[in-house]
Parts: C-alpha cells; sequence; structure tokens
C-alpha cells in the first residue's frame, strides 16, 4: 500500500487467500456447532428427555444443518485452491481424481 501503489487487497493471490480464510472459519465454526448439537442430540435421545417426536426432529434438523454448513464450506475452500494443489493433496491421500 501506499500513494501510487496498488491496495495488497486487489492482489488475486491474497484475495483468493482471504477468501479461503474466511471459508475455512465458517467451516471450522460449523462443525463445531454440529459436534455441540451432536452430543446434545446423543445425550437427550440416550436419557429419553425428548418430549415428543416434534423435539426430536427439531433438534435433529439443527444438527443436521450444521453438518451442510460445514460441507459448504469446505466445498467453497476447495474451489478456491489451485488445481495443482488438489491434485497434490488427493495423491497423498491417495484419493482417485474426479
Amino acid at each position: 500500500d501506499g500513494p501510487g501503489r496498488k491496495k495488497l487487497e486487489q492482489d488475486v493471490v491474497n484475495e483468493r487467500q482471504t477468501l479461503q480464510f474466511g471459508a475455512r472459519n465458517e467451516a471450522w465454526v460449523a462443525w463445531e456447532n454440529f459436534l455441540a448439537e451432536w452430543e446434545y442430540y446423543v445425550r437427550n435421545k440416550t436419557k429419553g428427555t425428548f418430549q415428543n417426536q416434534n423435539e426430536d426432529d427439531e433438534d435433529f434438523s439443527y444438527m443436521a444443518s450444521y453438518l451442510v454448513g460445514t460441507i459448504r464450506a469446505v466445498d467453497s475452500y476447495l474451489q478456491l485452491a489451485p488445481a495443482e494443489d488438489l491434485a497434490a493433496a488427493r495423491k497423498e491421500a491417495s484419493i482417485p481424481s474426479t
């Protein structure tokens, strides 16, 4: 940054990194929410403390929405990754390319 220079935030690599950091953070938050909801759900399901099926279904729905949020955030993160990075990661993890 400075007079006559372009802003760092406008650099393509920095912009991608910022978006990746945001997606990564969203994934972690959604995952933590899923885990908390999972623990709550299992604890209450085991103890039989749900008052009715609607309460059970509602809590399961919250849990599922957090898991979907996690998957979407990870997907957003991966869509921003360079193809060669994804190929290297697949090779390292022994995952066939799609």
